[in-house]
Parts: C-alpha cells; sequence; structure tokens
C-alpha cells in the first residue's frame, strides 16, 4: 500500500511539473504580432495617426487600400469595411484593426422649444463625408413652418413635428413646441361696473405674473380708462372695449358700465313685502319694507270660504302652511290655528291687517286680484281699499285679462294694471281701458321698443321680479322705473 501511494504522489507532480514547463514556454516565447487595437471612422475621415493613437513613426501599411489609404502621417478612409494597417517595431509586427463606417449626419437636437413670432435653426454634425443635402418637412405648419435651410418659424401656441431627411435617405424628426413666454388668460371676456368703481383687467393669477408686459387700451375712453398697471376705472355709463396686447397675442374684454343703483333710483315695489328675513305676504314683511324706501308694498289677496280676504300667492296651502288643501276651503277661523313652516309666529295675514298698515305709511298699496276671486269679490276689496282712505294711491293689479276689465268697468277712476309676460300685449285694448301693464321685466328688456311705443301711448309700466342692480340700470335706461323687487338696493 505503501508502494502504491508513493507512485501516485509522484504522478501527481510529473504532471504539475510538465504543466508549469509548457505555461513557461508560452510566456517566454518570442512573438511576432502585438494583439490589434480597433479604430472607428466614417466614410471619407482624412486623420492624423497621432489623432487616432497611432505611432506615426512607424513604417504603416494598409492591408486594404480600397478602405485605408495612408498619406505621411495621415489616413484617409475610402471605403466602407474594415482591414488592418501593419507596422514592424523591433522585429515584432504591430497591428491595427480599423473599421469605416457610413458617414452619416446626427441632429444637435430632436426637441426645440420656440417661442411666438420667434425662429430656431435646425443643426447637427456629419460625422464622415456624405452629400450636405437636407430636406426639411413640417407636419403642422399652422404651428411652425421650416425653410430649406433648416430654419422652423413659430406660427402659433402648439406642437408640430420637423421631418429631417438626409441625401442617404435617412430620416430623423424634431418635436418642436411653440409656447407664448407671456401669455394673456383671461377669467372672464365680459365684465359689469358701476361708475365711480375701479378694477384690475380681469388676468389669471399666472398672467398677471406677466403683466409688466402687457399694453391696455379703451376703445372708449368716455365710458372707463384703463391705466398702465390694467386698473380700470368706469366714468359714466355706456360699453367700451378693454383691449390687453402684448409682442404674442391681443386679447379684448366687452365692458360694460351701469349707473350706480339705490333705492332713491327707481319706484320699487316690495314684492310680497320685505321677505329676505320674513315670510312673504305676512304682516311681518310688510312691516319690516315700511322705512326702507319702498315707493309700494304688492300683495295677493285670496278669498276663505268665509269670505275673508288673505294674503297668499298660492291658492294652496302645502308649501307655506304644509297642508295640501286649498286656502277656500277653509274658514279665517280655521287659518288662523295653523302656523307657518318657516315660523311658529307667523299666522295668515289678512287683507284689513295689511290695508291698516299701508294707511299709516307713504307706500302705495299694489294689489294682485287672483283669479279665483268672483267680481262680487273684486268690489268689495276696492270698497274695502277705498274705506282706509287708498283708492287714490293703490294699483289693482290682475293676471286675468276678465278680472282686469271687471275692476274698470266697478270703478272707472282707480288705477288697473293687466299682468302679463306675453311679448306682444294689446296696446290697443290697454288704451282703451285705461289700464296700465305690469309685465315681466325680461320680456321688457328685449323689447324696447314696444316699451317706447307704451310710454309715447301714456300706458303705464311696471315690471316684476328684479334682483340685480344692472338690470335695474338697464330698465331705467329702457325708460321704466316702476320696479317690483324682492331685495334691497
Amino acid at each position: 500500500m505503501k508502494l502504491i501511494k508513493k507512485i501516485e504522489e509522484r504522478n501527481k507532480l510529473y504532471f504539475i511539473t510538465i504543466i508549469l514547463i509548457f505555461l513557461l514556454l508560452i510566456l517566454m516565447k518570442p512573438t511576432d504580432t502585438q494583439a490589434a487595437s480597433k479604430i472607428s471612422l466614417y466614410y471619407g475621415n482624412n486623420v492624423t495617426m497621432n489623432s487616432v493613437g497611432i505611432n506615426k513613426k512607424l513604417n504603416w501599411t494598409s492591408q486594404d487600400t480600397s478602405i485605408i489609404k495612408i498619406n505621411g502621417n495621415k489616413i484617409k478612409a475610402v471605403g466602407i469595411g474594415k482591414t488592418y494597417l501593419t507596422a514592424t517595431k523591433n522585429g515584432k509586427t504591430v497591428k491595427k484593426k480599423i473599421v469605416v463606417k457610413k458617414a452619416k449626419y446626427v441632429l444637435s437636437k430632436n426637441k426645440l422649444t420656440i417661442n411666438l413670432k420667434s425662429s430656431k435653426k435646425i443643426t447637427g454634425k456629419y460625422y464622415g463625408t456624405m452629400s450636405k443635402k437636407i430636406t426639411y418637412q413640417s407636419s403642422n405648419k399652422k404651428v411652425a413652418t421650416v425653410t430649406k435651410n433648416g430654419k422652423v418659424k413659430a406660427k402659433k401656441t402648439g406642437t408640430s413635428k420637423i421631418k429631417v431627411t438626409t441625401s442617404d435617405q435617412k430620416t430623423q424628426t424634431v418635436k418642436v413646441k411653440v409656447v407664448n413666454p407671456y401669455p394673456i388668460t383671461l377669467t372672464s371676456e365680459t365684465k359689469k361696473m358701476f361708475v365711480g368703481k375701479k378694477v384690475t383687467v380681469p388676468l389669471t393669477t399666472a398672467s398677471k405674473k406677466y403683466i409688466s408686459h402687457f399694453t391696455f387700451s379703451s376703445s372708449n375712453k368716455s365710458v372707463a380708462t384703463v391705466s398702465k398697471k390694467g386698473v380700470i376705472t368706469a366714468k359714466k355709463r355706456g360699453t367700451t372695449t378693454i383691449t390687453i396686447k402684448s409682442d404674442y397675442e391681443t386679447k379684448k374684454i366687452t365692458l360694460t358700465v351701469y349707473n350706480n343703483i339705490d333705492m332713491s333710483s327707481a319706484n320699487f315695489i316690495a314684492h310680497r313685502g320685505y321677505h329676505e328675513y320674513y315670510i312673504e305676504n305676512t304682516l311681518a314683511a310688510y312691516i319690516a319694507a315700511v322705512g326702507k324706501g319702498y315707493y309700494g308694498a304688492e300683495t295677493d289677496v285670496q278669498s276663505t270660504s268665509d269670505g275673508v280676504f288673505v294674503l297668499s300667492h298660492n291658492t294652496n296651502l302645502k308649501n307655506t302652511y304644509g297642508i295640501d288643501a286649498e286656502i277656500s276651503d277653509y274658514t279665517y277661523e280655521e287659518l288662523k290655528e295653523l302656523t307657518s313652516n318657516e315660523s311658529e309666529n307667523e299666522q295668515i295675514t289678512t287683507l284689513q291687517e295689511y290695508l291698516n298698515l299701508m294707511s299709516k305709511t307713504d307706500m302705495c298699496p299694489f294689489v294682485e286680484i287672483k283669479s279665483t276671486i268672483t267680481d262680487e269679490q273684486i268690489g268689495e276689496i276696492v270698497d274695502m281699499v277705498e274705506e282706509y282712505g287708498l283708492k287714490d294711491v293703490t294699483y289693482f293689479t290682475a293676471t286675468s285679462w276678465k278680472n282686469a276689465v271687471y275692476l274698470r268697468e266697478y270703478d272707472d277712476t282707480i288705477n288697473v294694471r293687466y299682468i302679463t309676460s306675453s311679448a306682444s300685449p294689446d296696446l290697443d285694448a290697454l288704451e282703451y281701458y285705461n289700464m296700465g301693464i305690469t309685465w315681466k321685466y325680461t320680456v321688457a328688456l328685449n323689447h324696447p321698443e314696444i316699451v317706447n311705443e307704451m310710454n309715447e301711448r301714456k300706458i303705464s309700466i311696471s315690471v316684476y321680479s328684479v334682483t340685480s342692480k344692472y338690470k335695474v340700470d338697464d330698465l331705467i335706461n329702457c325708460g321704466i322705473n316702476v320696479i317690483s323687487t324682492d331685495t334691497l338696493f
């Protein structure tokens, strides 16, 4: 066993010795060629040897002169492909591998951002020698155009793609984004103001940052002026155009200036009383209207089953008292037991209570006769108004033409107005019966020619129900100054 083990150890040692000798021979054996290194050129390149890491002191030759030619210390790529440069140094052969690629053109940027009304040139770099012929094409000429020399001109904000085609028919794309460096963005293209007020041009927060780059002007300085900083001052009633300009765009605002409105501007009627804080058609609402500057107070008259006149716009009790029943189904005593949905302290108000209050104020009563009121009851209502000494200052109104005519026939001395929203009221009939009109205000504003004719024919006009100061001024300007409203001015 010992003998076998010694033989195995000797064989291992022998094998290792042979491997070491083999490696030593390889390392010590002189070579006649150094490892080749790779050099990349493009067709047409004519470079110095030093610039590509070649020792110019050696005598180099090209293995394929159709690809690489050597002239002194320069090498020129004359063909596409790969070859070797060889030289001898200290008895050894030195090789340099050279790969010659096709010449190409590479864009400097494939994205351009251009300001409106500006331009930028597409640039690039040639690698190697090739035809300088390049064509350009814009995908969206409304946004950007491009000249034959690659100059991109911005037309309007947006995006476009410029297709760049070189002489080898290779294409590249430049994405163009045209921007407005100082955008004018308005929060509104219309504006309303009252005389004497000031306001800044309605620019967004983003646009306000560029206000120093804008100029402002007014088309009618007698109506409104605008400062260099965009502050508008309203001068008189009328319309003007405010123009905002930058070097890149123009925006316009239609400005309408109105006269200031307060309770003295027209003869305002408290529609169903002053009910901003009180229930409409209640004594509390009419008491609240006293001393507020109203010319009059309007109410609606219904009748109970026992003939008591009470105030309510609707014949049904549901909206105010939560009971789906008609007022005419209840006696006055029964109605007194009901309390409003909005206030437990408010009971239904009688016409007598309303007239009693009006008789103690300087407001004119506007008494609307509802369509459920009979001819006999109309007479009773007129007589009741006269009993309170209010006949000469009361306006009796009706949505029913029949009721309006009966009012006139009952007493030809009282003020009667027909309530309508018709865009073509019968003016001859109104004139014949010596009636005025209570008109829907939007219809009146849409038909100023009819308003003019009514004024010429001495047909008195009032309108309902207006809450906008701007609309009030329009109505006054239109020739109407008796205006029913649900608010205070």
